[in-house]
Protein backbone atom coordinates (compact mmCIF):
# COMPACT_ATOMS: atom_id res chain seq x y z
CA UNK A 1 0.00 0.00 0.00
CA UNK A 2 1.79 3.81 -0.84
CA UNK A 3 1.33 6.32 1.74
CA UNK A 4 -0.74 9.23 0.85
CA UNK A 5 2.41 11.89 1.56
CA UNK A 6 -0.91 14.87 2.65
CA UNK A 7 -2.26 12.15 4.68
CA UNK A 8 0.81 11.48 6.70
CA UNK A 9 2.10 14.98 7.13
CA UNK A 10 -1.40 15.92 8.30
CA UNK A 11 -0.99 12.83 11.10
CA UNK A 12 2.38 14.10 12.02
CA UNK A 13 1.13 17.77 12.52
CA UNK A 14 -0.88 16.58 15.19
CA UNK A 15 -0.88 15.85 18.98
CA UNK A 16 -0.35 12.40 20.39
CA UNK A 17 -3.83 11.65 21.73
CA UNK A 18 -1.68 9.42 24.28
CA UNK A 19 -0.15 12.49 25.75
CA UNK A 20 3.41 10.35 25.10
CA UNK A 21 5.06 12.04 22.44
CA UNK A 22 6.72 10.44 19.15
CA UNK A 23 10.47 8.74 19.73
CA UNK A 24 13.16 8.41 17.40
CA UNK A 25 11.82 5.83 14.56
CA UNK A 26 8.38 6.32 15.52
CA UNK A 27 5.35 8.51 13.80
CA UNK A 28 2.16 9.30 14.45
CA UNK A 29 -0.61 7.35 13.12
CA UNK A 30 -4.53 7.94 12.97
CA UNK A 31 -6.46 5.58 14.89
CA UNK A 32 -10.34 5.70 14.78
CA UNK A 33 -12.42 6.77 18.34
CA UNK A 34 -16.15 5.73 17.76
CA UNK A 35 -17.07 6.11 21.42
CA UNK A 36 -16.66 10.14 22.43
CA UNK A 37 -17.82 9.62 25.45
CA UNK A 38 -15.71 6.78 27.57
CA UNK A 39 -13.68 8.62 30.27
CA UNK A 40 -10.20 9.44 29.37
CA UNK A 41 -9.02 7.24 31.94
CA UNK A 42 -10.52 3.74 30.54
CA UNK A 43 -9.82 4.78 26.74
CA UNK A 44 -6.25 6.51 27.54
CA UNK A 45 -6.81 9.25 24.94
CA UNK A 46 -7.05 12.69 25.89
CA UNK A 47 -10.03 14.23 24.21
CA UNK A 48 -8.62 17.92 23.54
CA UNK A 49 -6.27 15.91 20.79
CA UNK A 50 -9.01 14.27 18.71
CA UNK A 51 -9.64 15.36 15.12
CA UNK A 52 -12.94 15.59 13.36
CA UNK A 53 -13.66 15.68 9.22
CA UNK A 54 -16.92 14.86 7.74
CA UNK A 55 -17.72 12.55 4.80
CA UNK A 56 -20.69 13.63 3.38
CA UNK A 57 -21.78 15.26 6.79
CA UNK A 58 -20.52 11.66 8.88
CA UNK A 59 -18.58 13.03 11.79
CA UNK A 60 -15.41 10.37 11.79
CA UNK A 61 -13.45 11.43 15.20
CA UNK A 62 -9.71 10.67 15.06
CA UNK A 63 -7.22 10.35 17.59
CA UNK A 64 -2.76 9.83 17.21
CA UNK A 65 -0.62 7.41 18.48
CA UNK A 66 2.80 6.66 18.26
CA UNK A 67 3.59 3.68 16.43
CA UNK A 68 6.97 2.65 15.23
CA UNK A 69 7.49 3.78 11.52
CA UNK A 70 7.37 -0.01 10.26
CA UNK A 71 3.88 -0.16 11.79
CA UNK A 72 2.44 3.49 10.58
CA UNK A 73 1.18 1.92 7.36
CA UNK A 74 -0.74 -1.39 8.89
CA UNK A 75 -1.61 0.98 11.06
CA UNK A 76 -3.53 3.25 8.75
CA UNK A 77 -4.69 -0.48 7.02
CA UNK A 78 -6.65 -0.81 10.13
CA UNK A 79 -7.72 2.98 10.40
CA UNK A 80 -9.04 2.55 6.72
CA UNK A 81 -11.08 -0.59 7.81
CA UNK A 82 -12.52 0.92 10.81
CA UNK A 83 -13.74 3.88 9.02
CA UNK A 84 -15.10 1.76 6.49
CA UNK A 85 -16.76 -1.16 8.89
CA UNK A 86 -18.51 2.56 10.69
CA UNK A 87 -19.50 4.05 7.20
CA UNK A 88 -21.48 0.89 6.20
CA UNK A 89 -24.37 2.19 8.32
CA UNK A 90 -24.79 5.01 6.51
CA UNK A 91 -24.45 3.17 2.85
CA UNK A 92 -28.13 3.06 1.35
CA UNK A 93 -29.01 1.15 -1.74
CA UNK A 94 -31.22 4.05 -2.77
CA UNK A 95 -31.17 5.73 -6.51
CA UNK A 96 -30.93 8.81 -4.88
CA UNK A 97 -28.71 8.36 -2.09
CA UNK A 98 -25.29 9.44 -1.02
CA UNK A 99 -22.92 7.79 -2.11
CA UNK A 100 -19.60 6.75 0.26
CA UNK A 101 -17.02 4.24 -1.07
CA UNK A 102 -15.06 4.36 1.37
CA UNK A 103 -12.73 6.17 3.45
CA UNK A 104 -9.47 5.66 1.82
CA UNK A 105 -11.13 6.47 -1.37
CA UNK A 106 -12.09 9.88 -0.22
CA UNK A 107 -8.61 10.68 1.10
CA UNK A 108 -7.43 9.79 -2.46
CA UNK A 109 -9.71 11.83 -4.42
CA UNK A 110 -9.45 14.68 -1.94
CA UNK A 111 -6.80 16.90 -1.38
CA UNK A 112 -7.26 16.10 2.55
CA UNK A 113 -9.99 18.50 3.44
CA UNK A 114 -10.47 17.52 6.58
CA UNK A 115 -12.32 20.20 8.59
CA UNK A 116 -10.45 21.57 12.16
CA UNK A 117 -11.90 24.44 12.44
CA UNK A 118 -14.58 24.92 15.39
CA UNK A 119 -14.07 21.04 16.31
CA UNK A 120 -12.65 22.24 20.00
CA UNK A 121 -15.93 24.40 20.29
CA UNK A 122 -17.48 21.23 19.25
CA UNK A 123 -16.22 18.93 21.32
CA UNK A 124 -16.86 21.12 23.99
CA UNK A 125 -20.22 22.08 23.82
CA UNK A 126 -20.89 18.16 23.04
CA UNK A 127 -19.29 17.23 26.52
CA UNK A 128 -21.42 20.28 28.31
CA UNK A 129 -24.31 18.68 26.46
CA UNK A 130 -23.06 15.36 28.36
CA UNK A 131 -22.73 16.46 31.98
CA UNK A 132 -25.90 18.38 32.10
CA UNK A 133 -27.43 14.84 30.85
CA UNK A 134 -25.72 13.08 33.98
CA UNK A 135 -25.66 16.23 36.64
CA UNK A 136 -29.66 16.24 35.37
CA UNK A 137 -30.20 12.46 36.93
CA UNK A 138 -29.50 13.55 40.79
CA UNK A 139 -30.13 17.56 40.14
CA UNK A 140 -33.27 18.13 37.81
CA UNK A 141 -32.12 21.57 38.03
CA UNK A 142 -28.38 21.39 37.13
CA UNK A 143 -28.87 21.86 33.49
CA UNK A 144 -30.89 25.02 33.88
CA UNK A 145 -28.57 26.34 36.24
CA UNK A 146 -25.59 24.98 34.08
CA UNK A 147 -27.17 27.01 30.87
CA UNK A 148 -27.21 30.32 32.95
CA UNK A 149 -24.29 30.36 34.06
CA UNK A 150 -22.66 29.64 30.44
CA UNK A 151 -24.60 32.71 29.67
CA UNK A 152 -23.18 35.03 31.82
CA UNK A 153 -26.47 35.28 34.36
CA UNK A 154 -25.40 36.70 37.76
CA UNK A 155 -26.33 34.99 40.81
CA UNK A 156 -29.47 37.22 41.59
CA UNK A 157 -31.25 36.60 38.53
CA UNK A 158 -30.43 32.95 38.79
CA UNK A 159 -31.96 32.74 42.07
CA UNK A 160 -34.99 35.00 40.56
CA UNK A 161 -35.36 32.34 37.91
CA UNK A 162 -35.33 29.10 40.43
CA UNK A 163 -37.60 31.11 42.82
CA UNK A 164 -35.45 30.15 45.71
CA UNK A 165 -33.82 32.39 48.75
CA UNK A 166 -30.10 34.02 48.64
CA UNK A 167 -28.53 31.42 51.13
CA UNK A 168 -30.57 28.44 49.67
CA UNK A 169 -29.49 29.54 45.87
CA UNK A 170 -26.09 30.16 46.66
CA UNK A 171 -26.03 26.13 48.12
CA UNK A 172 -27.69 25.12 44.84
CA UNK A 173 -25.42 26.80 42.35
CA UNK A 174 -22.10 26.09 44.09
CA UNK A 175 -23.24 22.27 44.58
CA UNK A 176 -24.16 22.51 40.69
CA UNK A 177 -20.66 24.10 40.09
CA UNK A 178 -18.90 21.37 42.42
CA UNK A 179 -20.46 18.54 40.82
CA UNK A 180 -20.25 19.55 37.14
CA UNK A 181 -16.42 20.21 37.88
CA UNK A 182 -15.89 17.15 39.83
CA UNK A 183 -17.61 14.78 36.75
CA UNK A 184 -15.30 17.32 34.30
CA UNK A 185 -12.47 15.66 35.68
CA UNK A 186 -12.89 12.18 35.87
CA UNK A 187 -14.20 12.29 32.14
CA UNK A 188 -10.98 13.78 31.06
CA UNK A 189 -8.11 12.05 33.37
Amino acid sequence: MAINVNFFNYCQSQTSSTGVEPTEGEVLAPMFVQAYYMSSSQSGLIRGTLRQCRIMGIPILTAFVPVSEDEYEQTVWWYNNSVNDYLKQFRKPSKYALEISSWEAFTEKQDLAIADEGIELYLAMEQFDYLKTILAESNYQAPEILEMLLEGYEYKEIFEKLGVKKSAGYKKVNKVQKDGLELYKVLNK
